[in-house]
């Protein structure tokens, strides 16, 4: 069996000209998110053009600075990004809140995520928050691992069924 190497990641903030690499690789993520939706459920629809919706991805574009997504790369090449923003799902008050989180699967199990997740907590220091969908169960069991890291504190985990969210909640302080 080979030894994996390891990879060396990178993280930028992307800009106005990958506005489409962000988009193709926002697919991707929701084609992912569609194996947990239900057949009857709007979720995971595919839309007439042959893509999914995201309905607030042009604000991300707008200028306003609590709005960013950051891409990963793994030894240079594409490996995925996160979405930041300022609506935490609890609805109190935070620094900054991680919207989306997506690793392409090619490098998922090899370190890529939690280097990336590493790397946006020194980028995104303060009080955070981050959703995971009750369904999410791959996304709860990485972020409690890669929530006990060195450098975060409070950390706070607790369940939600609301208007505004339902999951679990992840609150912490990234230093």
């Amino acid at each position: 069996m080979p030894v994996k190497q390891p990879l060396d990641l990178s993280l930028e903030q992307a800009v106005d000209r990958q506005r489409d690499i962000v988009w193709r690789l926002l697919q991707l993520y929701l084609h992912d998110f569609s194996a947990f939706a239900a057949a009857e459920d709007e979720h995971g629809v595919i839309g007439p053009d042959g893509s999914f919706e995201c309905a607030d991805f042009d604000s991300y574009w707008q200028g306003d600075p609590r709005r960013r997504i950051y891409l990963f790369r793994a030894s240079g090449a594409l490996a995925g990004f996160a979405f930041v923003n300022d609506w935490p799902p609890s609805g109190a008050a935070v620094d900054q809140a991680l919207a989306e989180f997506f690793v392409l699967r090619k490098y998922r199990g090899r370190g890529v995520g939690r280097a990336a997740a590493l790397a946006l907590f020194r980028e995104l220091p303060g009080l955070l928050e981050l959703g995971v969908a009750f369904y999410n169960h791959p996304a709860l069991a990485f972020w409690r691992r890669v929530l006990k890291a060195p450098g975060i504190a409070e950390l706070a985990e607790c369940r939600a069924d609301t208007a505004r969210w339902n999951g679990t909640i992840f609150r912490y302080r990234a230093d």
